[in-house]
């Protein structure tokens, strides 16, 4: 002004707060074909990174859906098909860098059904009776063991008449379960049944 000039300097630092991508979360999964599979991962940093999904390194197609609330982000299969099967990425990408992470779907194969042949009637086991007898009126369990496929048919007989269930008779015929030694080997073969009389005096 009219009096004079007077001048004064300051500096200025602009400081870049940018941050690379990070990302959460993003397990694997494991899915029967027909189920829902889901892949939720958190992602951040500075900018707003770019986020992508991929599978097998390759864009996901149109029967995966991609959504985000906030930070997270989600990559939805509502049906999964074997084909399914696979490495599944996401990717973040902003200025101050790049980050990425993967995650696999496994879809569980369907059980295969073995296909048994027919087979005659065996029986794997004698008849089993008290060995020393039993006392008039007390009660008595006889049993035996069959295999054959189709299931076989079975009929009790006493003094060579049919034994008929009723009320101091009872006859059970039922699937059983091999022993413990005896699973393995049986793998493929027709199952087992246990006819059972249970006598009630």
């Amino acid at each position: 002004n009219k009096a004079g000039r007077a001048q004064g300097e300051a500096s200025l630092t602009v400081e870049d707060i940018s941050r690379p991508p990070a990302i959460e979360g993003l397990q694997n999964q494991r899915v029967s074909p027909g189920d829902r599979a889901i892949f939720v991962a958190k992602v951040t940093g500075v900018p707003e990174p770019n986020v992508q999904w991929l599978v097998d390194d390759r864009p996901v197609g149109g029967d995966c859906l991609a959504t985000r609330h906030g930070n997270e982000h989600t990559l939805t299969i509502n049906e999964v098909f074997p084909d399914d099967d696979a490495s599944y990425k996401i990717v973040a990408q902003n200025k101050a860098g790049k980050a990425q992470k993967s995650a696999r779907l496994d879809v569980e194969k369907p059980r295969q059904h073995t296909i048994l042949r027919n087979q005659e009637p065996k029986f794997l086991s004698q008849v089993t009776v008290p060995d020393n007898g039993v006392r008039e009126g007390t009660p008595v369990t006889i049993s035996c063991a069959v295999t054959g496929h189709p299931k076989p048919s079975v009929r009790w007989e006493k003094d060579g008449a049919p034994c008929d269930g009723n009320r101091s008779i009872k006859l059970e015929y039922r699937e059983a379960k091999p022993l413990p030694g005896l699973r393995d080997s049986r793998a493929g073969q027709p199952p087992l049944y246990e006819a059972v009389v249970h006598i009630a005096r």
